[in-house]
């Protein structure tokens, strides 16, 4: 990391926070908001990115957002939250209080609707951290980790009804790296009222899901979501993509078709259209279809796009030369060239044998026996067979119902048409 990239990370940063989205509108986010949006990059590396550095650098640059925003917040609202007295821990991370301010703002209003929170910490271990809290006269105990399963641990002890003899579970949170868990033996205190907490989005419901590895789910709701959102692109692409993940390509050919009706010109869902087609066998439509955007198609889905086409036409040698001219970083893409070269190289060789074989028979035949140009035939039928092999094996890597399923289209993010989402921010 060079010394300008410190400094911007060390800068304090204004909240609501102001991103600039993909297509360039600034949108303003809550500090929940923007923390929830770089954790989700963060989730979402493993999809959005095909090499380890590039996942590496975009986790590395959210988690230094994450912090910094963290910061930030503490520096601006920290000192209105809580108020530490008696002892002090001595390791109690600036980032961790940043966290600590929005959740006690959030959820007891402390310095908005409420004083500032007193807190006394009791004990402080590695990850753990210990405080008695008192909120305009209600004491309770507050117990702070950076680790899930302390607290995991520690809350099996508690209770969740009253109870004389054990703590009582208040309020209890847990993000991907901190946790709160207040409990109380002096009864509950008045949480701030719901209709304070900001909206999230519905799509943020299925992108939710995803990072949860629950596909199905999430397809199913962005299906819906687009009755309820029919401009919505990135509902649209997200579903898209998903149902080519989960190989469900009639469900990825019905949104294509309702994203046309709304946006006919949107290059991107046309040439999806096209790559579902022809996975679903409607090669006539794909052609059509083909032939009328085929400059706007960018390169290398161009190529592949040509090389399929020339497969199912027959023409394997005119398909070897534009699926080796392919060129691409995308490792879906690269694993797609090298199936596909494969076999169109053995398809290649059992034809030239089969025409060999032909020309043997017809040489034996005329000088041998007669009784050899019928073998002449069988070779005929072999090779319209190697060639209806090719294609069967092409439909079945294309549907994915064996080991592999090829790419065709080499855009598959699900934030490329996004409209809340940054990579520069």
């Amino acid at each position: 990391m060079n010394v300008n990239d410190q400094k911007k990370y060390n800068e304090c940063i204004d909240f609501p926070v102001e991103i600039v989205g993909k297509d360039g509108v600034v949108r303003h986010y809550s500090f929940e908001e923007s923390i929830s949006l770089y954790q989700r990059r963060i989730r979402l590396a493993r999809l959005r990115f095909e090499t380890a550095e590039q996942r590496e650098r975009e986790i590395t640059h959210c988690s230094n957002r994450i912090a910094q925003l963290r910061r930030s917040f503490f520096a601006r609202y920290g000192w209105e939250s809580f108020e530490l007295v008696n002892r002090i821990p001595s390791q109690f991370p600036i980032e961790l209080s940043g966290e600590l301010s929005a959740y006690l703002r959030r959820q007891f209003g402390c310095g908005t609707e409420h004083s500032a929170a007193h807190l006394d910490c009791l004990n402080e271990e590695n990850d753990f951290w210990m405080f008695s809290i008192v909120i305009e006269g209600w004491q309770g105990m507050l117990y702070c980790s950076t680790n899930n399963e302390v607290l995991d641990a520690f809350a099996s002890n508690c209770s969740t009804v009253p109870s004389e003899n054990l703590e009582v579970i208040v309020d209890r949170v847990s993000d991907t790296d901190v946790s709160f868990l207040l409990t109380s033996i002096s009864g509950q205190i008045n949480l701030v009222e719901p209709d304070v907490v900001q909206h999230v989005p519905s799509i943020n419901v299925a992108y939710q899901a995803i990072t949860d590895g629950n596909l199905i789910e999430a397809l199913a709701h962005l299906i819906h979501l687009v009755e309820y959102e029919p401009y919505n692109k990135q509902a649209y692409w997200a579903g898209m993509i998903l149902a080519e993940q989960l190989r469900v390509h009639e469900q990825g050919l019905l949104l294509t078709n309702l994203a046309l009706s709304y946006f006919p010109d949107e290059q991107l869902f046309m040439t999806r259209k096209i790559s579902l087609s022809i996975r679903l066998g409607q090669w006539s439509e794909a052609s059509e279809l083909y032939t009328q955007i085929a400059q706007q198609i960018p390169y290398p889905d161009n190529r592949l796009l040509k090389c399929l086409f020339s497969i199912q036409n027959g023409e394997f040698t005119k398909a070897f030369r534009f699926v080796k001219e392919l060129s691409s970083q995308k490792k879906s893409i690269q694993i797609t060239q090298r199936w596909l070269m494969s076999q169109i190289r053995l398809t290649m060789l059992m034809k030239r044998l089969s025409w060999i074989s032909i020309v043997l028979w017809g040489c034996l035949g005329f000088w041998v026996h007669l009784s050899f140009m019928g073998l002449i035939l069988l070779s005929g039928f072999v090779l319209l067979g190697i060639q209806s092999e090719c294609r069967r094996r092409l439909h079945r890597a294309l549907l994915g119902k064996g080991y592999i399923q090829l790419s065709i289209v080499s855009n598959n993010d699900v934030y490329a048409l996004g409209r809340n989402l940054s990579d520069s921010h």
